[in-house]
């Protein structure tokens, strides 16, 4: 994945779908907040240098806060064992992943901080889904659709 490829794959959500994206916020604290989230994962910085998160209906991609009031759980505070709705904020799992995005329901998407594969909730089981950031935007707009 590259940020052309996903800026543009992001207008189509916006055009087809109506999604509400974020405009990215200043690179320096997003490069600061990802770095106190130990995240080593290049498609996640890529993903948040081309917009602050977004929401398409059950789905939405965290926003960075930049210290500003924001209607949605922030990836900071998702990634908190004391204000995470997550994982049942349990610290041995959010030390393992990344919550990057609300799948609907109390669940989640996560990316593995050790092999920077992406993990998401399925009702009570934890599945593992080796695809890029891009792929599981694009899985998740399918689901979408047939719904």
């Amino acid at each position: 994945m590259n940020q052309v490829e996903l800026s543009a794959y992001i207008e189509v959500l916006i055009d087809k779908h109506r999604a509400i994206v974020w405009h990215p916020i200043a690179q320096d604290i997003a490069t600061r907040v990802l770095n106190e989230l130990n995240v080593q994962n290049r498609e996640i910085s890529e993903l948040y240098s081309v917009c602050n998160g977004l929401s398409l209906k059950w789905l939405t991609i965290l926003p960075i806060s930049d210290g500003t009031a924001t209607a949605f759980t922030s990836i900071q505070l998702a990634n908190q064992t004391e204000s995470s709705p997550y994982l049942s904020g349990s610290a041995e799992l959010l030390d393992r992943f990344l919550i990057f995005a609300d799948i609907g329901n109390g669940a989640c998407a996560a990316i593995d901080r050790i092999d920077s594969s992406i993990w998401y909730q399925d009702g009570e089981d934890f599945r593992h889904a080796p695809i890029t950031i891009l792929e599981f935007l694009r899985t998740c707009v399918r689901d979408l659709e047939a719904t």
